[in-house]
């Protein structure tokens, strides 16, 4: 299962989303997103941190916003492939954080990086961070 940001509707993903998140204990922490347009989506500062237990694609066509002073957590071995336009434009005081989710149960939690597949020229990512991440078939930085 894997969460993709390829509908034209944004309500629809986001129904879909949530019935994901109600039937199979799938968790992106707090709200999913704000909608910008019908292309892209927003994740919110105050709506941090977003925890992602399936691997989560930005389709071509699409763009996944995300604010400084964010942090996205990763289940093992899940990845961010990013196919349309990712903005993640943090500050020099208030950078973006992609991690590794941790709980009591975990030990030695890696996730598989962000892949980046013929996406769009128009991504970004300033001030970020990357820790515990994993990955043999591409490289982050």
């Amino acid at each position: 299962m894997r969460y993709v940001i390829n509908h034209g509707d944004f309500f629809a993903a986001v129904a879909i989303l949530l019935a994901l998140v109600v039937f199979s204990g799938c968790e992106i922490s707090k709200r999913l997103a704000d909608r910008d347009d019908e292309n892209a989506i927003i994740w919110k500062a105050e709506d941090s941190p977003y925890i992602v237990d399936s691997t989560l694609v930005v389709e071509k066509d699409r763009t996944l916003v995300i604010e400084p002073g964010i942090t996205v957590a990763f289940k093992r071995r899940c990845k961010l492939i990013v196919r349309g336009k990712l903005i993640a434009c943090g500050t020099e005081s208030d950078s973006i954080r992609f991690t590794a989710y941790e709980d009591s149960t975990s030990y030695r939690v890696h996730w598989g990086g962000i892949e980046f597949d013929s996406c769009d020229s128009g991504t970004r990512l300033e001030y970020c961070l990357f820790e515990k991440y994993s990955g043999d078939d591409f490289v982050i930085l």
